[in-house]
């Protein structure tokens, strides 16, 4: 140890890896690093003795990034992402008790040691971390009541070494709202659109109506590159929130949600109503449709059918306006399903289940055969089961007409929820979501802390072909599933570290999820993407290039996230898109 030495504590002391791996540095002239404020374990800054804030200049350069396999990582405008990468150096840091006091000698001065701080890279933000002190021998050293010995420092990533991934793109869309991506579906020219809900009028939404309400939607169509080929908004006076998206061959794109608006061209009835819009490739409105009353109405999943009808799905509370279609009892709610002609003519509409029941995910068999997935909690004489918890999954089979052939109740005797799902090849239907349970229908795969994320393949016939759990000690979650390339690919996110999350680790936060499953239900590949804060991916689509599309939201300008156009602020999430090998 060394005393009587100013201390130093570098902002960006990571002990930590690299985040991405680096290629070949490629210093440019006139990049200036910026100061660094040297702060305590608690982010205060130090002052020297003239009571000046005390910085540092690190040594560093400007280099490209890459991914896992070497190759560049681009934004959309094709340019290559750049990060900034420090050099090792020897700094001075505190040494402090368990409690994190500093130790001092007998003069009253801190004691302070010295380290060897590896390369790394450095986004925008940083936490503060708290490091053992180790011998030469890896060894932690303690004090004489036993406590580890520990120095402070600040690091923009969490001191799990994360390890990198397949992505060799990413962007970000927003403003200085809330704005995130809740959907994503490609396209039959190679491309793919993204469906963001939206509370910024600027940024990446500048040229919205501002008239809008609050809340609104847009659609953004990317190339097979990620380059943005136009931007659709969708709003109202009183907001629209678009929370699903569905494509075809011939080029249409359905998108559905909810809405309390009066000028959309349809009757809204008092309260929120579910919407339905039907676009052209070009992002121009065919027609928009609204069935409501005086009560809450939704959509929550669409699907298209080959004939260019459109299924949705998602819950009622009203008897009146046009909700009445669905027919639903006095002093209840149910789940419910519709169905829209070409031209938008409402061809049926049906309920199931009873109070708070809820339908999401929604797909079409090569039959006609409606799936739907959702949460059912109700216990009335119109329940379709008896909950084994407070929430159950149900899965349920419907014929082309909206008649219920059978359902699948999966669950526990705590919380279940099952948001999404795809239709088989050989029509049955693989369901994802997460778990509280360790019993009853999740008796097979236990429960390891928070929520698991679940995966489960139901057969044609109703019966469980398969089920299995992706899990750490703290929250997973699956949100989407999307076939491709012989499997399934299927996204989510989760702050875990451990167990199945021991290969990835964490950047920090929630990251973002992609674990691809073979047919049978066997994992294949599992990748992490993020930065210090939460990032979660809330949809995946697969181009028909091979390549897969997931997008989401982050609060991260590091890690994967670095030199967006993009950045959030003041704790609002903006949308990500990235792509995968």
């Amino acid at each position: 140890m060394k005393n009587n030495k100013k201390i130093i504590i570098i902002a960006v002391v990571m002990c930590v890896a690299v985040m991405c791996a680096l290629a070949a540095c490629k210093k440019k002239p006139g990049n200036k690093l910026e100061p660094v404020v040297v702060t305590d374990k608690n982010g205060v800054a130090y002052t020297d003795e003239n009571g000046e804030v005390m910085t540092i200049i690190p040594d560093g350069e400007i280099v490209e990034v890459t991914n896992a396999k070497g190759e560049k990582v681009y934004d959309e405008n094709g340019e290559v992402k750049t990060s900034i990468k420090y050099d090792s150096q020897l700094v001075g840091v505190p040494l402090t008790d368990k409690d994190g006091n500093a130790y001092t000698d007998e003069n009253g001065k801190w004691l302070t040691t010295e380290i060897w701080v590896p390369e790394t890279t450095k986004g925008e933000s940083s936490q503060i971390i708290t490091m053992p002190l180790t011998d030469s021998e890896g060894a932690t050293v303690t004090d004489a009541d036993g406590g580890v010995i520990t120095y402070t420092a600040i690091s923009t990533v969490s001191p799990v070494d994360p390890s990198p991934n397949s992505s060799d793109y990413n962007s970000t869309f927003g403003g200085t709202g809330n704005d995130s991506f809740v959907d994503v579906a490609a396209v039959s020219d190679g491309g793919f659109v993204a469906l963001m809900t939206s509370t910024s009028k600027d940024g990446s939404l500048s040229g919205i109506d501002t008239k809008y309400g609050e809340q609104n939607s847009v659609i953004v169509k990317y190339d097979q590159d990620g380059k943005i080929q136009w931007k659709k908004f969708l709003g109202g006076n009183d907001g629209v929130s678009l929370v699903a998206i569905a494509t075809d061959s011939q080029g249409n794109i359905a998108a559905a949600g909810y809405t309390k608006s009066t000028d959309l061209g349809e009757k809204n009835y008092g309260n929120y109503d579910a919407v339905l819009y039907l676009l052209k490739s070009t992002g121009e409105v065919k027609w928009t449709a609204m069935i409501g009353g005086s009560q809450t109405e939704a959509f929550n999943g669409v699907a298209l059918n080959s004939d260019g009808s459109v299924v949705v799905s998602g819950f009622s509370y009203s008897r009146d306006g046009t909700a009445k279609e669905f027919n639903i009892p006095k002093k209840e709610s149910a789940a419910v399903i519709a169905k829209y002609s070409s031209a938008g003519k409402l061809e049926f509409a049906k309920k199931i289940g009873s109070t708070a029941d809820a339908l999401y995910g929604i797909g079409v068999d090569s039959k006609g055969n409606i799936y739907s997935v959702g949460s059912f909690s109700s216990d009335t004489s119109n329940s379709i089961f008896k909950p084994f918890g407070k929430a159950d999954g149900a899965i349920v089979k419907f014929d082309s007409n909206g008649n219920e052939l059978w359902h699948y109740q999966l669950g526990g005797t705590r919380i279940d929820r099952f948001a999404s799902l795809q239709v088989s090849s050989d029509d049955g239907v693989i369901v994802v979501g997460r778990s509280e349970s360790k019993d009853e229908g999740m008796a097979k795969i236990k429960n390891y802390g928070g929520y698991d994320a679940v995966i489960a393949k139901i057969n044609a016939n109703g019966k469980l072909a398969w089920i299995d759990s992706f899990k750490g000690y703290y929250d997973d979650s699956f949100y989407d599933i999307c076939a491709g390339n012989g499997g399934y690919y299927v996204v989510g996110s989760s702050n875990s570290t451990n167990r199945d999350f021991i290969t990835i680790g964490n950047r920090g936060g929630l990251d973002g999820l992609v674990v691809k499953y073979s047919e049978g239900g066997e994992v294949q590949s599992v990748e992490g993407f993020g930065g210090t804060y939460d990032d979660v991916f809330n949809a995946v689509c697969v181009l028909s290039n091979g390549r897969v599309i997931a997008v989401g939201s982050t609060l991260s300008s590091d890690g994967d996230l670095v030199d967006n156009g993009v950045v959030p602020t003041d704790g609002k999430t903006v949308g990500v898109v990235a792509k995968f090998q």
